[in-house]
């Protein structure tokens, strides 16, 4: 049986991690702009700035399409990497 977690959810918090997540993935497939990494992977841009900024309240349709469009399933994103994004890293 899997032991369930303690901690609230916030979503300032949680919005914040999401965009480290995807700045995280965009840098480590060799993209220093966000621009070009969404012009490059057809994703609006202004938007896809907003999601890494952590200052979007995305949908899940949203957030589906964006993983679909570099290739990440739900799991693979909010792998570890996701989960040692601490709170410091959002301020």
């Amino acid at each position: 049986m899997e032991q369930k977690s303690n901690r609230l959810l916030i979503l300032d918090v949680e919005q914040k991690k999401i965009g480290i997540r995807f700045k995280q993935i965009r840098k480590s497939m060799g993209y220093s702009s966000h621009e070009s990494f969404a012009y490059d992977y057809n994703l609006d841009r202004a938007q896809y700035g907003k999601i890494e900024a952590g200052s979007s309240n995305m949908t899940l349709k949203v957030l589906i399409k964006h993983l679909n469009a570099i290739g990440y399933s739900l799991s693979e994103f909010f792998d570890q990497k996701y989960y040692e994004i601490s709170d410091a890293q959002n301020e």
